[in-house]
């Protein structure tokens, strides 16, 4: 009874704790660059990584976690991208939906599918093939998104100028996949250039945030609502520099938000704040259609501390929010490897916990892509290849696992 005891309480007090799960190689690996994932209710994980293969064209993974009685993650390449069939580089986060998979490539930008069937996981599949072009390697990671009817939407950048990018769904139908552009950005008030994915709500109400455009042309926050006839776009937030230097309240958002059960919306911004390495933000909806802005946490300039936070947030069963930053951690400026924090409500405000500050060395660098989080509350994540230290990698998969038995 006693033994029980010390095994439950050992168990209650785990807290998060960082780990690669997988290294990855161009050479005798089959990927290189890993680039977003998700996950399964079986605890898998599935990517996809830019470069690797035969042809260097990519590859389409998947990520088997350990069995009760092993200790390491097993590796399966689904397919190797051919360079013909579904163009090369996937870049974008897959989506799961009705038990396939579902993603896009960089050239050809095509969207894609995998079946799964009878003797395992088929070859991909071409669905549609873009006209518009997408967001280009680079900038932060896209995504899809799907609605209850099989829908998808995703956003695409546009080349500069009046063409600012566009939001779009994809609908299937018997005949194919039709696109409908929803919202086309002219690069002025309304936004221009959204780099991230998309959130939606019950009502099919899509949220998302634009790089650039607004009054001082350094970001907005946008709604795009669907009525009886056509889709409405509204700009909610306008990022500002009203001191005519720094932007306290963020500027420049580089990933998708995050949807409370409440209604707010959660955010980042690649730069301004106090210190000028970015923010989280919050905005909350008002009962007269207002939103109101709310900076949870400046990034600062410091050892230990992330700089330009760049993926969407994760938001955990406690209310706190999980992300990435892009640089900042081990060196105070941008020549650190990034870090995985944590934002914690507390009755003062926000407080931040760093789960994890890279090195660039074997625990990889670099964050790409967004966080996911499985049943049990683990966050995964991808990091991009780096060399530092005498150790080179092409990338890695990490998890961070739950503090407690619930998770945060």
């Amino acid at each position: 009874m006693i033994f029980v005891a010390v095994i439950i309480a050992a168990f209650v007090a785990r807290s998060e704790r960082y780990e690669v799960i997988q290294t990855f190689a161009a050479v005798g690996r089959g990927a290189k660059t890993p680039i977003g994932l998700t996950v399964d209710k079986g605890g898998n994980l599935y990517g996809t990584a830019w470069d690797g293969g035969p042809g260097h064209w990519g590859t389409i993974f998947q990520l088997i976690p350990p069995s009760f009685f092993g200790s390491r993650w097993e590796m399966r390449v689904l397919s190797n991208v051919d360079g013909t069939t579904i163009g090369t580089g996937p870049i974008w986060s897959m989506i799961g939906q009705d038990g396939d998979l579902y993603g896009v490539t960089s050239d050809g930008e095509t969207l894609y599918k995998l079946r799964f069937g009878e003797r395992g996981w088929g070859e991909p599949i071409p669905l549609y093939r873009f006209t518009e072009r997408l967001s280009p390697l680079g900038t932060a990671r896209p995504e899809l998104i799907p609605d209850a009817s099989g829908s998808l939407y995703g956003t695409a950048t546009g080349q500069g100028g009046a063409d600012a990018g566009i939001v779009f769904k994809l609908s299937p139908s018997q005949g194919g996949w039709t696109m409908t552009v929803l919202h086309r950005f002219g690069g002025d008030d309304d936004g221009a250039y959204p780099n991230g994915g998309l959130a939606i709500d019950r009502t099919g109400a899509l949220y998302g945030t634009t790089s650039g455009g607004g009054k001082d042309g350094i970001g907005t926050v946008f709604k795009i609502t669907p009525t009886d006839h056509r889709w409405e776009e509204a700009v909610i937030h306008t990022f500002r520099q009203l001191d005519g230097s720094n932007c306290l309240g963020g500027c420049l958002p580089m990933a998708g938000l995050t949807l409370g059960t409440d209604g707010t919306l959660y955010g980042t911004t690649g730069g301004g704040g106090k210190f000028g390495g970015g923010v989280v933000f919050s905005l909350v909806p008002s009962a007269g259609g207002g939103w109101s802005e709310q900076v949870l946490y400046h990034f600062k300039r410091e050892v230990g501390e992330g700089q330009v936070p760049n993926s969407r947030l994760v938001l955990g069963e406690s209310g706190a929010l999980y992300g990435t930053t892009k640089s900042g951690g081990d060196k105070p400026d941008t020549n650190g490897f990034g870090t995985v924090f944590k934002l914690v409500p507390a009755a003062t405000g926000w407080r931040e916990l760093v789960l994890h500050c890279f090195t660039g060395a074997a625990d990889g660098g670099r964050p790409s892509g967004t966080l996911i989080r499985d049943a049990s509350g683990n966050l995964f994540g991808t990091t991009e290849g780096t060399a530092r230290s005498g150790v080179s990698t092409d990338g890695t998969v990490f998890k961070i696992a739950a503090g407690g038995v619930f998770g945060g």
